[in-house]
This record gives C-alpha cells, sequence and structure tokens, in this order.
C-alpha cells in the first residue's frame, strides 16, 4: 500500500481513509474499469446485419476503453488477475461474461439461416471480445504506452469483416 500511496501522491494514512485494504481498491478498480466496455455493448442495434452487430459491439466496447485511465485501470486488472484468482473470476463476471451474454443473444438474431447449428453465437461473441482485449493490451497499453492507435477503427473493420465472412463461408 505504501508503493501504491506514493505512486499517486498520498500518504498511506490517506490511501486507507479511501481504501481500507488492496481488495477494497481492487473492487473499486474492477467496477470502474467494467462500466465503459458494457455500457458500449449495451447500446447494440436490434436488428440489422451480422457485421452491424458486431461492428457496433466492438466500437463501443473500444469507446468504453478509450482513455489513457482507462487503460490503465485494465491493465492493473490484467496484472492482478494473473496473481489472484479471485481478482480473474471478478473480472471475467463483470465484464467479459455480461458483455458476452448481451453480444451472444444480439448476434443469435441476426445469425443467417444457414449458419444456425454450424457456429455458435457465444464463440462469435467471444472471438470478438478476445480480439479485442489482445488488441487493447498488446498495441495500445504494452506497444504504445496508452495512447491510441490511429489504426484502432481499421483494426476493428477488419476483425468484424474477418469473423463475418467466416460465418457467411460456413452457411453456405
Amino acid at each position: 500500500m505504501r508503493e501504491l500511496a506514493e505512486a499517486v501522491g498520498m500518504s498511506t494514512a490517506a490511501l486507507y481513509h479511501y481504501f481500507p485494504s488492496k481488495v477494497a481498491i481492487m473492487d473499486a478498480l474492477i467496477d470502474e474499469t467494467v462500466a465503459g466496455p458494457r455500457r458500449g455493448t449495451a447500446r447494440l442495434p436490434a436488428g440489422g446485419s451480422l457485421r452491424e452487430v458486431l461492428h457496433s459491439a466492438g466500437a463501443g466496447f473500444l469507446a468504453g476503453v478509450s482513455s489513457l485511465a482507462a487503460k490503465q485501470r485494465l491493465e492493473v486488472i490484467f496484472l492482478a488477475a494473473h496473481h489472484r484468482r479471485e481478482w480473474a473470476e471478478r473480472y471475467l463476471s463483470e465484464l467479459s461474461d455480461p458483455t458476452e451474454v448481451g453480444l451472444t443473444a444480439a448476434i443469435a438474431k441476426v445469425l443467417p439461416d444457414g449458419a444456425r447449428g454450424k457456429v455458435e453465437p457465444r464463440w462469435i461473441a467471444k472471438q470478438l471480445v478476445g480480439s479485442l482485449l489482445a488488441y487493447l493490451l498488446h498495441e495500445e497499453i504494452l506497444r504504445r504506452a496508452g495512447e491510441s492507435d490511429p489504426a484502432r477503427d481499421a483494426y476493428l473493420d477488419q476483425v468484424v469483416n474477418v469473423i463475418a465472412a467466416g460465418v457467411t463461408a460456413l452457411s453456405g
């Protein structure tokens, strides 16, 4: 806690005033971090094409973690989740799983008839969210120290097009 207090320019006593433990700090970080992407994926189109649903979800997800502070929180959560299983479970249950549930339902509604029974909407949702998380971690957090990548929109477009093309090919 002392190192954390120094890093944020506070005394240890002041930090303990706001957060009585490391768990309380992680709870606050997770709460703040999951709010943006969940809001972004909650506004999915009611209809449209698979590409439109995936693009809307991806753009909303990325918008939810577009600030430097949001990326820094995400980085801390990834690191902490790697070391503490309970934080990994909380992160997954509060960000990844709910995001995928709403997205899965939206994908299921627009899935081409030929793909039903051949493609699992849940795995499509996981592919999109997983690829965006990997992109954020590698390209914006590690490589660019939190700065947004100018190719962010192009990356999203390509991921959406590849997933949609794969579903179309399997529909045939």
